[in-house]
């Protein structure tokens, strides 16, 4: 009887210490399995916390590149307005401008046969003048030419009646005989002066 209870003693033992033995093997395995999900948590957080931030990089460098190509845009937008724009004041100031090979053709034009030009210029008004400018008209007469007091009156008179939108007045300044050198005959020479209009200058 004292053997067979030794036995069940052991056994009891046994079963006890197997027990005990699977219970820590299960929390050693229950620990590691937790470890192992940490770990595995913990590295994919960290692989998707990589890869954001190399998304944010790129989106930065694109954002940048796009800042810098919209600030190009931004650049050439404002050179083609100031082009833009002084084209458009050159436009305006052209059309201010009178076309003077036109007036020129006109006034070329009006000149008798006995007559011809020697030159055409501008002088710039002063205070005294009104600060006008005085367009002046330089040329002969031939001196046997039939009437060249008519001659000189007519092309005054057709630049009065076609140009009155350009000049305020129409004046005779001068009027001298001069000797040509190249033969014995003598010519008229004359100086017309005419003022232009504020808006021709």
């Amino acid at each position: 009887m004292i053997e067979i209870n030794l036995l069940r003693e052991r056994q009891k033992r046994y079963y006890q210490k197997v027990f005990l033995i699977r219970v820590v093997m299960m929390y050693v395995i229950g620990f590691l399995c937790v470890l192992v999900i940490f770990g595995i948590t913990y590295i994919s957080n960290r692989i998707t916390i990589m890869y954001t931030l190399d998304s944010i990089k790129s989106y930065k460098q694109k954002i940048s590149s796009e800042q810098g190509f919209m600030q190009e845009v931004q650049k050439y937008r404002r050179d083609a307005e100031d082009l833009s724009k002084k084209l458009f004041d050159a436009q305006k100031e052209y059309s201010k401008r009178p076309l003077w090979t036109k007036k020129f053709a006109v006034i070329v034009s009006f000149v008798p046969k006995d007559m011809w030009l020697e030159r055409m210029y501008i002088i710039e008004g002063s205070k005294e003048k009104n600060n006008q400018n005085i367009f002046v008209i330089e040329g002969n007469l031939a001196s046997d030419g039939l009437n060249m007091e008519k001659s000189i009156s007519d092309f005054m008179n057709n630049i009065r009646a076609n140009l009155s939108s350009d000049f305020s007045f129409v004046s005779l300044k001068e009027v001298k005989r001069i000797k040509k050198a190249e033969s014995d005959d003598n010519a008229i020479s004359f100086r017309i002066e005419c003022g232009l209009k504020e808006e021709t200058k």
